[in-house]
C-alpha cells in the first residue's frame, strides 16, 4: 500500500514539474529558438541574397540578346528590355544556390567532426534545428526579399516604360503634325524616319528611334551616341534612304512634291529652270530664312542656263528631283519643295510609267505646248513665211495626258471618288504672238475687265475659261474632258519660260512661271507662301 501512495506522489511530482516547470521552460527554450531561428534565417538569407546581387551586377556578362532586330552585334539592349529581367531572375536563382551551399557548408563541417556520438549529437541537434532555419525560415525570407526586390524594380520599370511610350508617342505626333518625313530623290521611296550614320564611324542605324536599345539616345558600336527623337537632335545627324542608301536633302522637312508632266520639248526644264532661279530669288530677300538647294550640283547648272539662255531636254527615265529646304532662323522646322522632272518620253511609254511619287506628290503641273497640234504650228508658218519656232514638242498630249492619268488614278480606283489633288494646266509659250493675242495677260486683263459680271469678279476665274476656251478652239477638248474627269480642282495658266526664242547669251526673261506652283502650294498651306512676301 506503501509503494502506491509513493507511487502516485511521484507521478503527481512529475506532473507538477512537467506542467509548471518543463512545459513553460520548453516554451521559453522554442519561443526563443524560433526567435533566433527567424533572425539567424533573416541573417543568413539577406547574406546569401546581397552575394547573389553582388555577383550578378552586371547582367550584360550572361544576357544573350538573340533579337532578330538588333541594329549590329555590338549593340546593347536597355536594361529594361531584357536584360533587367534576366538578372532579377539571376539574382533569386543565385540566392537559392547560396542558401543551398551554405546549409552544404554547416552538413560537412558535422560530419567532419570526430568527437564521441555523446558529444557529436549535440553537433547535430545543432544541424537539424539549422536545417529547419534554412529550409523553412530561409526560404520565406528568400521569397520576400525577391518580391520586394521584383515589385521595387518592376515598378521603377513601369515608370521608364511610361516614360518611353510618352517619348515615343511624341516622337511620331511631332512628326504626323508637321507632316514630317522624308523623299529619296533616287527610289523615289517614302520613309517616316529614315537611316542615319553615325556622325563617327559612319556606321548605318536603320531604326533610331526610342526602344530596346536606348530611350533618349542610342549608343553605336564605336561608342558614340546618337539623338533617337527629333526633339532632341536627331534631324542634325546625315540621312539617307533606308532603301537604297541615296543620301537626303533633309529628314526633319514637312514635305511638299509637285510633279510635271509632259511631253518631249514640251518645255518642262525650262519652266523648271525660271521657277527655281525666280523662287530662290525671292527666298533669298528674307535675312531670317536659311536655304539649302539639293542637289547643288543640278542647281548650279540650271543658273548657267537661266544666265545664258541655255536649255536641253531631260534625258533620264528616273525623275531628277530638285529640291529646295528652307527654315526660319528660330525654327526647328523646315519645309521642303521638292520638283519632279522625268523625260517626256516616260509619258509616252506605259512600260516605262511607274515612279513612286506619281502617288504622293501634292500637286501636278501638266504642260501643254499649243505647238504639239499640227493646226497651231500651220498657223504660225502662214504668219512667220513658212518658219517655225527653234523648239517645240511633237508629243501628242492627249496621250500623255492619259497615260499618267492611267497611272495616278490607280490610286484612286478602288474608293472609285475623282482627286482633289490640284492641278496646274500650264500653256507654254504664251510669248509667241498668235498665242499672246489670245491667251496673253493683256488679253485677259481686257477681257476681264470688259465681262467681269461675266467671271464672278474674278480675275482667275477669266484667266480658266479664257485658256480653257482656247485649248478648245485648238482642238484640245478631249484633254479638257479627261481632266475634268479626273480631277476636282484644275486651274490654268498662260506661261513663258524663257521670254523669247532661244539663243544663245541671251538670258531668261520669264513671266507667269511663278503663279501656277504657288497657286498649288496655298491649297495646302497658305503659310508657305507667306514667305515670300
Amino acid at each position: 500500500m506503501g509503494y502506491i501512495i509513493l507511487a502516485v506522489i511521484v507521478i503527481y511530482l512529475l506532473y507538477l514539474l512537467i506542467r509548471y516547470v518543463i512545459i513553460p521552460l520548453v516554451s521559453i527554450i522554442a519561443s526563443a529558438s524560433a526567435g533566433i531561428g527567424v533572425v539567424s534565417a533573416f541573417l543568413v538569407s539577406l547574406i546569401n541574397y546581397v552575394r547573389s546581387c553582388v555577383a550578378n551586377r552586371n547582367p550584360y556578362t550572361t544576357y544573350v540578346d538573340a533579337s532578330s532586330k538588333k541594329p549590329f552585334k555590338e549593340a546593347r539592349r536597355s536594361y529594361f528590355f531584357g536584360p533587367g529581367y534576366h538578372q532579377i531572375s539571376n539574382i533569386i536563382k543565385g540566392a537559392w544556390s547560396n542558401n543551398v551551399e551554405t546549409w552544404g557548408k554547416v552538413r560537412s563541417w558535422v560530419n567532419g567532426l570526430g568527437s564521441p556520438w555523446y558529444i557529436k549529437m549535440f553537433p547535430w541537434l545543432f544541424f537539424i534545428v539549422f536545417s529547419v532555419v534554412i529550409w523553412v525560415f530561409g526560404s520565406l525570407w528568400t521569397a520576400v526579399f525577391s518580391a520586394v526586390h521584383f515589385v521595387f524594380i518592376f515598378a521603377f520599370m513601369c515608370i521608364v516604360y511610361a516614360l518611353f511610350t510618352l517619348l515615343w508617342i511624341s516622337d511620331r505626333l511631332v512628326l504626323l503634325v508637321n507632316s514630317i518625313s522624308a523623299r529619296c530623290p533616287d527610289c523615289k521611296e517614302r520613309s517616316t524616319i529614315p537611316a542615319f550614320l553615325c556622325p563617327s564611324c559612319g556606321t548605318k542605324h536603320t531604326n533610331l528611334v526610342p526602344g530596346p536599345y536606348g530611350i533618349f539616345s542610342t549608343t553605336c558600336s564605336c561608342g558614340c551616341k546618337l539623338p533617337s527623337t527629333f526633339l532632341n537632335g536627331r534631324s542634325k545627324l546625315e540621312a539617307i534612304c533606308p532603301d537604297c542608301g541615296h543620301e537626303l536633302a533633309s529628314s526633319s522637312a514637312s514635305q511638299f512634291g509637285i510633279q510635271l508632266v509632259g511631253g518631249v520639248s514640251a518645255g518642262k526644264t525650262t519652266f523648271l529652270t525660271s521657277f527655281l532661279h525666280l523662287y530662290l530669288q525671292n527666298l533669298r530677300k528674307n535675312n531670317g530664312i536659311e536655304i539649302k538647294a539639293y542637289p547643288q550640283d543640278s542647281f548650279n547648272e540650271l543658273e548657267k542656263w537661266f544666265a545664258t539662255g541655255k536649255s536641253e531636254s531631260t534625258n533620264d527615265m528616273n525623275a531628277n528631283m530638285y529640291s529646295i529646304v528652307y527654315k526660319r532662323r528660330n525654327s526647328d522646322l523646315s519645309h521642303q519643295l521638292s520638283i519632279y522632272d522625268i523625260a517626256g518620253e516616260v509619258f509616252e511609254n506605259q512600260s516605262a510609267v511607274g515612279q513612286h511619287q506619281y502617288h504622293y506628290c501634292e500637286g501636278i503641273i501638266f504642260m501643254v505646248d499649243p505647238f504639239s497640234v499640227a493646226g497651231v504650228r500651220t498657223q504660225y508658218e502662214s504668219v512667220h513665211g513658212g518658219t517655225l519656232p527653234m523648239n517645240f514638242s511633237t508629243s501628242n498630249i492627249g496621250d500623255v495626258i492619259t497615260g499618267y492619268i492611267e497611272e495616278f488614278s490607280k490610286k484612286y480606283t478602288k474608293t472609285g471618288k475623282m482627286s482633289d489633288i490640284p492641278v496646274s494646266v500650264v500653256i507654254t509659250k504664251a510669248d509667241v504672238d498668235i498665242i499672246k493675242k489670245q491667251i496673253g495677260l493683256p488679253k485677259i486683263l481686257e477681257n476681264f475687265k470688259n465681262n467681269a459680271e461675266r467671271y464672278h469678279n474674278n480675275k482667275d476665274e477669266a484667266r480658266d475659261s479664257i485658256c480653257r476656251e482656247y485649248l478648245n478652239s485648238i482642238g484640245m477638248s478631249g484633254v479638257l474632258n479627261n481632266l475634268k474627269a479626273q480631277f476636282t480642282n484644275v486651274h490654268y495658266f498662260p506661261i513663258s519660260a524663257m521670254g523669247h526664242e532661244k539663243s544663245e547669251n541671251d538670258s531668261y526673261d520669264p513671266w507667269g512661271v511663278l503663279e501656277p506652283v504657288m497657286w498649288i502650294i496655298n491649297q495646302y498651306d497658305a503659310k508657305l507662301t507667306e514667305i515670300l512676301k
